[in-house]
């Protein structure tokens, strides 16, 4: 800028000079490509040539990021070579060829016969694409839900269905620690330990033994050090 060469710096230039300055967009289409091609080559190295097993093989395979969505790949068999990806909005790409170098933090993509070369850097579970405009920053979801652990894991203060209470172990305001067993629960004739899922002091005992529970009735309340432990 000619202001800067002419030494007339101050505080306020880069809001004087720059004020409708934003930081460039990235290719978010290139860089969901790359990233989802990306996580595909990871499970079929890990995992073996079909990646992992599948109930519906030609079905696409379904990748999902925090910031953009659902995104579903095909990935064509041969002796046609490429990927083909629906993103959001009934955008779609087929993608000609795709090389990644892992060790190097590069990925070529090739679509509509244009090569594209991007830098990919993974860090905690975030993707980081470097495109020609800007940066792109991807968080994949997992796939699957997080599993409700049954009573017996540990972990769920509620009853995981109608029976009755056959013993209570524990006494308000006792400690108890990770695991320790809380009370004892009869239901579809099999018995059900109903155990602390961290650290604390029982401040609630809602049900004494003889008594039928419901299903998914709050069984006892826990205090841990940080909060209240009410798991669902």
């Amino acid at each position: 800028h000619e202001a800067f060469v002419a030494g007339e710096v101050h505080t306020g230039f880069l809001a004087e000079h720059f004020g409708a300055w934003r930081q460039p967009t990235g290719a978010v289409k290139l860089a969901i490509t790359a990233v989802t091609l990306a996580q595909y080559e990871q499970q079929v190295r890990s995992a073996g040539r079909n990646g992992y097993w599948r109930n519906s093989p030609n079905a696409p395979l379904v990748y999902r990021y925090a910031e953009q969505g659902e995104v579903r790949l095909t990935p064509k068999r041969r002796p046609q070579t490429g990927y083909w990806l629906e993103m959001w909005q009934d955008v779609s790409l087929e993608v000609e060829g795709f090389a990644w170098d892992e060790a190097r933090h590069t990925a070529v993509v090739i679509t509509q016969k244009r090569r594209h070369t991007l830098t990919l850097v993974q860090n905690d579970g975030v993707w980081w694409v470097q495109t020609s405009t800007g940066i792109v920053q991807l968080t994949p979801e997992p796939l699957l839900p997080e599993p409700h652990p049954p009573a017996d894991a540990g972990g769920s203060l509620k009853a995981p269905m109608p029976g009755l209470v056959l013993e209570v172990l524990v006494q308000v305001g006792e400690q108890v620690v990770e695991g320790q067993a809380l009370l004892k629960l009869e239901a579809m004739k099999m018995e059900h330990t109903i155990r602390s899922g961290a650290d604390g002091v029982v401040r609630e005992i809602y049900f004494t033994a003889g008594e039928q529970v419901t299903a998914e009735a709050q069984l006892l309340r826990i205090e841990s050090k940080s909060h209240v432990h009410d798991s669902e």
